[in-house]
């Protein structure tokens, strides 16, 4: 079954009942299930005999309010046990089916969206998209089920609070922002997790879990007429929500000034983090900003690498986007190397910042960060499951053909906007400061001598590719 001639990036009409075809590009096609507003992306890849489905709802951290941050992570642990069709009692365990069918079900909380997703066998293609469709309004939230939840939500909580490195960044968001919340942690804080009940949990899936606000995605191999119909059958069954789905109103003041704060634990390493205020991440300025990041500190050949690794002063040094839907931040993360002092570490980075806003980047090192950056966005789609994730990003964005661009956009990045976008978001007026030290570490290194030498250098790349 084929659709409409194509005119220009459209089509006239669809020739699959109870869908409205939106968009085609870059061999993704999106529809919309009339039924109720559910956002159907779809890219047909016959080179291997398996797919990847995966369900992304627009609600993360960042729908949270003080008194129940953490409800998006857990109420994501809470929809892979039971659902209306899909329970223990019926034989229909979602964990024991999707093991039968040798399934990779797993997903992930953010602070702007929420998914689920599944990379199986194409022939099992069908009861994955039947279990998702019955957990976007099925779901079964039991208090048993809570309380065993708590017990994995709490040890990744644990996790998290024992490396130097996402304590930083929890405390980086805290500090940084005072009125957005992003200032959460996706995890949400200790109390309000503790403090979670089913009816708030409830309250919040019956608040967002709608297809209206959600976005499906097939990536692999499928037959597409079967697949619409299937999908029509089952999340066709789901009303459109019959309230608004809230949105994010606060808006973030500018940040006026320096920030600090210090975090002194007994375990760990030493750590720094630097983070400056970002647009949003389909802003004007975002790709640019990036670039200018990436040739900061981003591998081996990047300026801080130089800087720091190089000249024995750091173990790693790294930069991390973590721009979303509304303005967010991008921060650098050095670990000294023993003796070396946090604000040693802390001047060359500033150093480094300003030049880069000062002077600009050389065309050799746009040429350079350019052409990686578009080896990674090709590597990133290497698997059904890496390309729907990537997809999915954008998606949660409301512009999913961003995904397709990324690598025009990329290249068409000049010089002088790297250095604009340095001059804008590199401002030490909205830079914050964190501090971590770790007290056995500096107890049992105050007699070494410093050690020089080349150290691995961590480059976290932009959350799409």
């Amino acid at each position: 079954m084929e659709c409409g001639k194509m005119v220009g990036m459209t089509m006239k009409r669809s020739n699959y009942p109870g869908f409205r075809f939106v968009h085609r590009e870059g061999g993704i096609e999106e529809y919309e299930l009339r039924a109720n507003g559910l956002q159907v992306l779809l890219l047909e890849d016959d080179s291997t005999p398996t797919a990847t489905s995966m369900v992304v709802f627009r609600v993360g951290s960042k729908h949270e309010k003080t008194g129940y941050t953490g409800a998006t992570h857990i109420l994501e642990h809470m929809l892979f046990k039971e659902t209306k069709n899909y329970n223990k009692k019926k034989g229909t365990a979602i964990d024991f089916l999707f093991e039968k069918t040798g399934a990779s079900p797993n997903a992930t909380t953010s602070m702007d969206r929420t998914n689920y997703y599944e990379t199986l066998p194409s022939i099992h293609l069908p009861q994955s998209i039947e279990i998702d469709a019955d957990r976007m309004r099925g779901a079964i939230l039991r208090e048993r089920d809570l309380q065993t939840e708590m017990t994995v939500v709490r040890n990744e909580y644990e996790q998290g609070e024992n490396d130097p490195i996402d304590v930083l960044y929890k405390g980086l968001w805290a500090t940084s922002y005072t009125v957005h919340p992003y200032r959460h942690p996706t995890i949400g804080w200790r109390e309000d997790i503790e403090a979670i009940t089913v009816e708030r949990l409830k309250h919040f899936y019956d608040t967002y879990y709608w297809p209206n606000n959600a976005t499906l995605i097939v990536v692999g191999n499928f037959d597409k007429g079967p697949l619409l119909a299937l999908v029509r059958s089952h999340f066709g069954r789901h009303a459109r929500s019959l309230h608004a789905i809230p949105t994010v109103l606060e808006i973030e003041p500018r940040q006026d000034g320096m920030r600090r704060f210090e975090v002194r634990r007994e375990s760990g390493t030493d750590t720094i983090v630097m983070g400056f205020r970002a647009p949003k991440a389909l802003a004007r300025e975002a790709m640019p900003l990036s670039i200018g990041m990436q040739i900061l500190a981003g591998g081996e050949n990047s300026r801080l690498y130089h800087a720091l690794v190089e000249r024995g002063l750091a173990r790693s040094v790294f930069w991390f986007d973590a721009m979303g839907a509304d303005p967010g931040l991008v921060m650098i993360f050095a670990i000294p190397m023993p003796l070396v002092s946090h604000a040693r570490i802390e001047s060359i980075i500033k150093r480094e910042c300003k030049r880069l806003a000062q002077e600009g980047v050389s065309a050799a090192e746009l040429a350079r960060v350019k052409k990686g950056q578009v080896a990674a966005y090709y590597l990133g789609r290497d698997g059904s499951y890496a390309t729907a994730s990537a997809l999915g990003e954008m998606a949660a964005l409301s512009n999913w053909q961003y995904f397709v661009k990324y690598p025009n956009l990329i290249e068409s990045v000049k010089g002088a906007a790297v250095r604009e976008a340095a001059r804008a978001y590199l401002d030490e007026n909205s830079l914050t400061i964190g501090y971590y030290y770790a007290q056995k570490t500096v107890n049992k290194t105050m007699g070494n001598k410093q050690t020089k030498g080349r150290a691995k250098s961590r480059s976290r790349k932009m959350k799409m590719a």
